[in-house]
């Protein structure tokens, strides 16, 4: 007796179920760019003009320049800056027609880096700023035609002060005003169409305009509600209008609030867009190349990067999410490769490289399909809209989402349902309609989910319970599922009433805590039994047919977990396997209840 060397495997972990398939893969593996240091922010700029847009990335204290050779990249070349760089930006702040850079350091500095026009910098120019500087924004806040910086700088959890500093045309600054800001992202544009660049910061649950005077100060700040502590901002013309509006990432909660600009420096009610796990930084491009601005986001939560793609109406379609290398902490769009289509490079806080996402046209990047669940305790799968092909259901927490199949081994965004709680999810047809249902079970209550039958799940009544290994059968044969709990010592069973609900428990005392558990009808009575693996062996509880077992035949075996049954030697007798340790232990049935002595197969041994 033989068992298949190749075996299918779902592994579930926090942040992202990843699907392979058998097809031609529509997207191949993020290209991995060594950087020279343990990175912390990443930008996207041609600065040797020659074309291809280049990397900068902070590494460490240095700032790291890897040029893109259109199928490649160069050796990283790294040029010192002030400890502690968070982020990093282009401007031409010298007005020498030739890109520069500069970072946001922590121990209270900005550096520029000019540039030589060839891909090589100059040393740094330093400018001291407020304590722990995070971010910046490049713009002319004064309207001399030179780039000014605005400067958010202050600890991670307490309000920040956004200053803002007037260049001086040599890629040195001067002191200006200071704003008091609460939060981590800073942003400029002209919001009100008077030629003259706004501020926009976000902090709290909120993003603020201060609008400008044109001379380098602002007028007081309004806020604008967002849906959870935010983060990064951008400024852009979402809709096409000609007007400006705002995104802003809401780093707990997982959206990105878009708030359309009126044109006179106010801003309409936020509409949020589900991304990645703690989204961060964005920024925004035309990624698809259909002429509309699409939001790519930094999730530092999933080590992905959510790409929101725009319909040109100010909204956006579901995110597409794409993995990434070594985290993700910055990211930046740009011609990499030089084939005339946006790429995205990221970089992961403390990563040696940076992940390089090169656009194969149409918006489709390098990675495989991967989709976000979160902090993901159980997955299963079924056919959850009756279309033949079984879905994904995953249970996180407070949530249950459905990836309905489309039928390619591609999944359609999912459909989150709010629940009561849970730690482990059943599926069956528990109201009897022919509609594939969900069970969600927590540590006191279990919460039946009955399907609709086009995906979407209808939560009934939350009913006490006491948490164990479960499952589902129909014990009693009346052709209803029933329900299943075992715990240290007790057998607990729930007779389905056929409409989503269960009676109260039937106990049957069992001798000792057990690992795993699995029904079949052993011994061909036509009645389903009990077999439980714990430290003693497998024990079998034949089935009475009416929810209740008799005492125990025990075999001596292995703790098994997870038990499961099955003909493995075709006799027509149901036979048990489980994995022990690094063995899979394996005891054939004799079709009255008892087995053969357990076998073992080292696993080692059943890999190619």
């Amino acid at each position: 007796m033989g068992f298949p060397k190749k075996c299918l495997v779902l592994a579930a972990s926090f942040g992202l179920i990843s699907c392979a398939f058998a097809k031609t893969p529509q997207f191949i593996e993020p290209v991995q760019v060594n950087i020279g240091g343990a990175g912390e922010a990443v930008t996207v700029a041609d600065f040797n003009d020659d074309g291809k847009a280049d990397l900068a990335a902070i590494a460490g204290s240095s700032v790291s320049v890897v040029l893109s050779t259109g199928s490649g990249f160069g050796t990283p070349v790294p040029y010192a800056i002030n400890p502690g760089g968070t982020y990093i930006t282009t401007g031409d702040f010298n007005r020498d027609g030739k890109l520069d850079l500069v970072t946001a350091n922590t121990g209270g500095s900005i550096s520029v880096l000019l540039g030589n026009g060839d891909g090589t910098f100059r040393s740094q120019i330093i400018r001291s700023t407020a304590k722990n500087a995070q971010r910046l924004a490049v713009a002319d806040f004064n309207g001399d035609g030179i780039p000014d910086l605005a400067v958010a700088a202050g600890a991670y959890t307490s309000k920040l002060s956004v200053a803002v500093f007037l260049g001086n045309g040599d890629g040195s600054f001067r002191g200006g005003t200071v704003i008091a800001h609460e939060g981590t992202g800073v942003a400029a544009g002209d919001l009100n169409g008077d030629g003259k660049a706004d501020l926009v910061a976000t902090g709290g649950a909120s993003v603020y305009v201060s609008i400008s005077n044109g001379d380098g100060t602002f007028q007081p700040r309004v806020s604008y509600a967002t849906s959870g502590l935010s983060y990064g901002a951008v400024v852009a013309d979402l809709n096409g209008d000609g007007k400006l509006d705002v995104a802003t990432t809401a780093f707990w909660n997982g959206y990105v609030s878009v708030l359309l600009g009126n044109g006179d420096g106010t801003l309409k009610n936020r509409v949020d867009y589900l991304t990645g796990y703690f989204p961060g930084p964005l920024t925004v491009n035309d990624i698809d190349g259909d002429g509309r601005p699409d939001l790519v986001i930094a999730d530092e939560g999933s080590s992905s990067v959510s790409i929101l793609f725009g319909k040109g109406d100010g909204t956006f379609r579901p995110q597409a999410l794409y993995g990434v290398v070594g985290g993700i902490g910055s990211v930046a769009t740009g011609d990499i490769n030089g084939d005339g289509r946006v790429d995205i490079a990221t970089v992961g806080s403390g990563a040696q490289v940076a992940s390089v996402l090169l656009n194969s046209g149409k918006g489709v990047f390098p990675a495989r399909p991967q989709y976000l669940v979160g902090y993901l305790l159980q997955v299963a799968t079924g056919d959850f809209n009756d279309d033949g092909s079984d879905d994904v259901i995953v249970l996180e927490g407070y949530k249950v989402g459905v990836f309905l199949s489309k039928g390619d081994g591609t999944f359609l965004p999912k459909i989150w349902t709010e629940i009561t709680g849970g730690n482990s999810l059943l599926v069956g047809d528990f109201n009897s309609d022919g509609r594939l249902d969900a069970l969600a079970v927590g540590s006191t209550t279990y919460q039946v989910l009955l399907g609709n039958g086009d995906g979407t799940l209808q939560p009934i009544s939350t009913q006490n319970f006491t948490l164990g290994l479960v499952g589902t059968a129909d014990v009693n044969g009346d052709g209803k599922l029933d329900l299943i709990s075992v715990l240290r010592t007790t057998v607990e069973v729930f007779l389905g009433s056929g409409d989503g609900t269960f009676g109260p428990p039937i106990n049957t005392t069992i001798g000792e805590f057990s690992d795993g558990i699995v029904t079949d009808d052993f011994n061909g009575d036509g009645k389903l039994d009990l077999a439980l693996s714990s430290d003693s062996g497998i024990e079998l509880y034949k089935g009475n047919g009416d929810g209740t077992f008799q005492p125990p035949l025990t075999t001596a075996a292995k703790t098994l977990v997870p038990l499961r049954s099955g003909d493995l030697n075709g006799d027509g007798y149901p036979d048990l396997a489980g994995v022990n340790n690094k063995c899979l232990g394996v005891l054939f049935g004799n079709g009255d209840g008892t087995f053969q002595p357990e076998i073992d197969w080292d696993l080692n041994y059943l890999y190619d």
